[in-house]
């Protein structure tokens, strides 16, 4: 049985989808905190074929947009 100290080992993380069509679609991961007023704050990143990208944003949908807009100038632009 596992003891209350023991679920300070977990670590949870949250995966999503960052495409540029369904043909081309990564995992990312999230991060969510708040700031001292209490508003939430997100933190995306994914890895896109050797590259990196990260953003932010105050929504899931913000951030979704933010990630796939970066995954299509990664892959299309080169960028």
């Amino acid at each position: 049985m596992m003891k209350k100290e023991d679920l300070n080992n977990f670590k949870l993380t949250e995966l999503f989808l960052v495409k540029v069509d369904w043909g081309r679609t990564y995992f990312g991961e999230v991060k969510r905190s708040r700031n001292e007023n209490g508003k939430s704050h997100l933190f995306g990143s994914a890895d896109i074929d050797g590259h990196r990208i990260f953003a932010s944003a105050e929504t899931e949908d913000k951030l979704a947009e933010k990630l796939d807009i970066l995954c299509i100038l990664t892959l299309d632009y080169n960028i």
